[in-house]
């Protein structure tokens, strides 16, 4: 009976994240389409007034020169392929595989190799509470040197300013960034939009910044509605295994 519940939650989340990946398609060949257009318009046109050309504008706002890119960003759908690990307060998360820091080292690394054995498909994985396990030098050792040996990624879901996490991966050459702001802490969608909106400023600022979200409605709702809206403004989704370094 557990079994079956597990593998209606990953149905779920499966198709969650695929309806995530047809909307970003859909928008990205819809883009190109518009560059074709412009591409096409600007091979067939002669030499027109000004006032044609503004006039022309005007009436196809949508036909305009290619935007310049802004910022990339990248988006992790949370409670999916994360690792569970020790909290200061209270740990939630599946008892089977979270890390404590009291766990002996071949505990630890078990059940790393366990939560790559269920999830076989998995390239990296992010961190699930883990305010007092990212902060632990030895339980982040250890997940390093496992993630190293199976060649995956790794991102710092930075739940504690005291997270050891990346910069523990950066000393054994692991291949990882860190979350720069969570989405939906809160579940109200004009909360949810604001912190889209920061991470967009955010991805201008730096090149690249990484958000997290989880699979809520409210949280699909906002991304359906405006990730084609900053497309257009020239913000590039990109997958997270694509932002590590």
């Amino acid at each position: 009976m557990q079994q079956d519940y597990k593998t209606l939650i990953i149905y779920v989340l499966t198709l969650f994240v695929i309806v995530l990946l047809i909307v970003l398609k859909k928008q990205q060949d819809h883009l190109k389409e518009l560059e074709d257009e412009v591409v096409i318009e600007t091979e067939k046109s002669t030499v027109v007034p000004d006032t044609l050309k503004q006039e022309s504008l005007d009436k196809s706002p949508e036909v305009t020169a290619q935007v310049p890119m802004r910022g990339v960003i990248g988006l992790i759908i949370d409670d999916f392929v994360h690792m569970p690990m020790e909290n200061i307060g209270k740990t939630y998360g599946e008892e089977e595989y979270v890390l404590m820091s009291y766990f002996q080292d071949d505990e630890i690394k078990d059940r790393i190799s366990s939560a790559f054995d269920q999830l076989p498909e998995s390239i990296g994985l992010n961190n699930h509470q883990g305010s007092r396990g990212t902060a632990d030098s030895r339980v982040m050792t250890l997940l390093a040197g496992v993630i190293k040996e199976k060649k995956k990624f790794f991102i710092d879901s930075r739940t504690t300013s005291n997270s050891l996490a990346e910069t523990t991966m950066r000393k054994y050459n692991v291949q990882t960034n860190k979350r720069d702001i969570f989405l939906d802490n809160e579940l109200d969608e004009e909360i949810i939009n604001t912190q889209l909106l920061k991470l967009a400023e955010l991805s201008e600022e730096k090149g690249i910044a990484i958000g997290i979200g989880h699979v809520k409605p409210q949280t699909l709702s906002v991304l359906e509605r405006e990730i084609p809206v900053l497309q257009k403004k020239g913000f590039r989704f990109e997958f997270v295994s694509r932002l590590v370094y």
